[in-house]
């Protein structure tokens, strides 16, 4: 029988294995319906950065049935987190099992002013 995360019809059929007793074997179908599970927030659902850090830089702790990423249809690998301050971008979880969806959510930024240093000679 496959696992339970494919839903369908599947055969019963049970055995008597005691010849000494008096049974009657009625043969089924076991329907199995499989829901699916929130995969929840983002392990990083807030980050602090300096200015100038590329986003995808940025990554996500383990999930055990998907990845987290950034959602790369709004952002590649040249997108930097923006100017000092706030910002929002969007985060995708990808499943590995069938129990779970495809989920988004926003994560926040901080963006920190970059130190320079400048030696005159």
């Amino acid at each position: 029988m496959p696992s339970p995360e494919v839903a369908g019809e599947y055969p019963i059929v049970a055995t008597v294995a005691n010849t000494n007793v008096d049974a009657t074997v009625e043969n089924g179908t076991l329907t199995v319906s499989v829901g699916t599970i929130d995969a929840g927030t983002p392990p990083v659902t807030t980050a602090e950065v300096v200015y100038g850090t590329k986003l995808l830089t940025i990554g996500f702790g383990a999930h055990p049935h998907g990845t987290w990423a950034w959602d790369t249809t709004k952002y590649d690998e040249t997108t930097l987190v923006g100017d000092a301050g706030e910002h929002l971008f969007r985060a995708v979880f990808t499943p590995t099992s069938a129990l779970f969806e495809k989920v988004s959510a926003d994560v926040k930024i901080t963006v920190t002013k970059k130190t320079v240093t400048v030696v005159m000679t």
